[in-house]
C-alpha cells in the first residue's frame, strides 16, 4: 500500500461531511459545498459573484457559514 495514511482516514470517513448527526446521512465535501451554494443562491444573495475577485473571496470563506445559520432559522421557525 502506497499511503497507509491515507488510507486509514478514508476509512474514518474523513472524505465526507454531513450536516445532521445521523449515521448515513454523509456527503462528499463537494455535494455539501454545492447544496450550500444553492441555499444562499436561493435566498438572494449570490449577484455578481464571479465579477469581483473580492466578492469572490468573501463569498469562499462566508458561504458555508451563512448556509448554517439560514438552515438553523429553518429549523427553528419550522420551515421545509
Amino acid at each position: 500500500m502506497r499511503h497507509p495514511q491515507v488510507y486509514d482516514e478514508f476509512r474514518k470517513g474523513h472524505f465526507t461531511s454531513r450536516k445532521t448527526n445521523a449515521s448515513f446521512c454523509a456527503v462528499s465535501d463537494d455535494h455539501l459545498h454545492e447544496q450550500n451554494n444553492k441555499t444562499i443562491k436561493s435566498d438572494g444573495g449570490a449577484v455578481d459573484i464571479l465579477g469581483s475577485e473580492t466578492a469572490l473571496l468573501k463569498w469562499t470563506v462566508a458561504c458555508p457559514e451563512i448556509a448554517q445559520m439560514v438552515q438553523g432559522f429553518k429549523q427553528m421557525a419550522a420551515v421545509t
